[in-house]
């Protein structure tokens, strides 16, 4: 439909130039207009048909109505050559956070829980940790006040 937007447009600038419109080339004239009227038609008949598809695909989807017709349908049955592929070792859920979640609450979380001596250490590291943050601070402090 753009497209034939963009011809009768175009077939307007030809109908309006000097060439066509002082009468002498009365062929060429007319031969633009009968394409210009043939576009136009044509265009209409397609917005029609796409209309009248939409709508009784959406009344009647029982009906499995297409403009390609039996073409569609033989295609369709031809398209049994992937039945050779080994899916077993496929997942479909990667993309899934659902499936995530699910995944995750299933899961065993003993596993990745710490003991008792695990976060004794954990605490102890962190207290370490601090410390020589502290002290790092202190250090920096002074070293910028000395300069």
């Amino acid at each position: 439909l753009l497209s034939c937007s963009i011809l009768v447009c175009l077939f307007g600038v030809m109908l309006d130039a000097d060439y066509v419109a002082d009468g002498r080339n009365a062929y060429t004239r007319d031969c633009i207009t009968y394409t210009c009227i043939f576009v136009i038609m044509f265009s209409f008949f397609y917005f029609a048909a796409v209309v009248w598809q939409e709508v009784v695909t959406a009344i009647f989807p029982g009906l499995h109505l297409n403009c390609l017709g039996m073409c569609a349908d033989s295609a369709v049955k031809k398209d049994d050559d992937d039945d050779y592929v080994d899916e077993s070792g496929i997942e479909m859920a990667e993309g899934n956070p659902a499936m995530w979640a699910a995944q995750r609450a299933t899961k065993d979380t003993e596993s990745s829980l710490y003991t008792v001596e695990e976060q004794v250490q954990m605490k102890e590291l962190v207290q370490a940790l601090q410390k020589e943050n502290k002290k790092l601070k202190k250090d920096l402090g002074e070293a910028q006040t000395s300069s």
